[in-house]
C-alpha cells in the first residue's frame, strides 16, 4: 500500500476482507468523547472521568472511481437501504478497525470531458468497533 492511500476500507467478514476497486483517498476520523463528570466538590470546573469514554464511533469518509464492481454495487445498495455491512479500515503498518458500518451520504460526480465519475461515502461503525494496534 502507498502513502498516498495508507488506509483503505475492505469489505467482508473479520480476516476474510478483500479491497474494494477504484479506492482514492480518505479521511479516518475516530470520535470517543468524555463523562463529564462535574460537580459542586470540584467547583464546577469541567473534569471527565479517566480512563472511560461514551459513543465512540470510527468514521472514514472517501471516495472511489465509478464501476459496476460487485462489491461497489453492494455499497450503493448499503447506502440506499441503510443494510449495515461487515469490513475493516486497514491502516498503516497494520492498524485495523473491524466491525459492521453503516454507508452514510453516497455522492456521484460526473466530470467533464470524459474524466472518471467519482463516488463520495463515509462508512460510519455501528456498534463497538475492535481496534488491532500496530505491533512494534
Amino acid at each position: 500500500m502507498s502513502d498516498s492511500n495508507a488506509y483503505t476500507f475492505q469489505a467482508g467478514a473479520s480476516g476474510s476482507e478483500t479491497v474494494i476497486y477504484g479506492q482514492g483517498d480518505g479521511t479516518l476520523t475516530v470520535t470517543a468523547n468524555g463523562v463529564d463528570i462535574t460537580n459542586k466538590a470540584n467547583g464546577g470546573a469541567i473534569t471527565y472521568l479517566d480512563g472511560t469514554v461514551q459513543g465512540l464511533q470510527v468514521t472514514w469518509a472517501t471516495n472511489f472511481v465509478l464501476s459496476n464492481d460487485a462489491s461497489q454495487t453492494a455499497i450503493k445498495d448499503a447506502a440506499e437501504t441503510g443494510t449495515l455491512i461487515e469490513g475493516a479500515i486497514m491502516g498503516i503498518g497494520g492498524e485495523k478497525w473491524t466491525g459492521t458500518w453503516r454507508v452514510e451520504g453516497r455522492s456521484d460526480t460526473a466530470t467533464l470531458n470524459g474524466g472518471a465519475a467519482v463516488m463520495a461515502v463515509t462508512f460510519m461503525s455501528s456498534g463497538a468497533p475492535v481496534k488491532t494496534s500496530v505491533t512494534a
